[in-house]
């Protein structure tokens, strides 16, 4: 029974994937972009249940309109309850190039939790759901005014490893897509892109404990919000590089929790 029971995990796994991918409403919009972002991440366990991390993340658009850059720091606390649960608090603080005339500061504290709601017996196949609470708070340099808004995310997420059993085992390819909705709650924030809507799929290698990494192509739908109000695709190339300090103890428990 457990053999049926893993198997019909991962065929809902499989569909899932398959349904997030092919959700994307790539539409026509009034305005299309393209980006290329970068995300290094820096995590370590302490005493097993507790991860720290720290993420620096460079974007810039190349195509599609004035210029627009962003430099991204986010230290990060997660707290692992049992086996389908995790809290997690961040702080992210933003540096962005709007457009050609206007830059802005960020700092956005964020609270919210994930729920891990299929493993598979063999770790195979994970889906979790990530929901998050955001307090935007951004200055403008022109003005050197303040603004503060807050947002809700969820983000829906599955992986599957591709060439071994479980995706805590080393040299394992494996294959990401989620699917994120963005909630404004109130008014929505004074910037070039205020999202709707992001879906990414995308490969991933894990090397070993320590290092991973993951090239994914995302289509996010967003708002100008700055001055008309008009709707955006963004094509996004997204590199993602992630280094976990070796310590065995930790190891062994993360890969048990199936979490990394």
């Amino acid at each position: 029974m457990s053999t049926i029971a893993a198997m019909r995990g991962r065929l809902a796994a499989a569909a899932l994937v398959g349904a997030l991918m092919m959700a994307t409403p790539l539409r026509a919009q009034d305005a299309v972009t393209g980006q290329v972002w970068t995300d290094f991440l820096l995590d370590w366990y302490v005493r097993g249940d507790h991860l720290v991390e720290f993420e620096l993340g460079p974007k810039v658009l190349f195509s599609g309109g004035q210029r627009w850059a962003e430099l991204t720091l986010t230290p990060a606390y997660e707290y692992v309850v049992g086996h389908y649960f995790e809290l997690v608090a961040r702080t992210l603080f933003s540096l962005v190039r709007q457009n050609n005339t206007l830059s802005t500061f960020e700092i956005r504290p964020i609270i919210g939790f994930r729920l891990y709601i299929l493993s598979a017996s063999s770790h195979r196949v994970m889906v979790r759901d990530f929901n998050r609470v955001e307090s935007r708070n951004i200055r403008y340099d022109d003005t050197d005014d303040w603004e503060s808004t807050w947002r809700y995310r969820n983000r829906l997420e599955a992986q599957i490893a591709i060439n071994h059993a479980h995706l805590a085992d080393d040299h394992t390819l494996y294959l990401l897509t989620d699917a994120e909705l963005f909630v404004n709650l109130g008014r929505a924030a004074e910037e070039r892109f205020n999202d709707n809507w992001r879906f990414r799929a995308g490969l991933g290698y894990r090397i070993k404990y320590e290092w991973r990494i993951e090239l994914l192509y995302t289509a996010q739908l967003s708002r100008d919000t700055l001055l008309s109000d008009f709707e955006q695709t963004n094509h996004i190339m997204r590199l993602r590089i992630k280094f976990y300090p070796k310590a065995s103890l930790f190891e062994t428990i993360a890969a048990k929790r199936n979490r990394n």
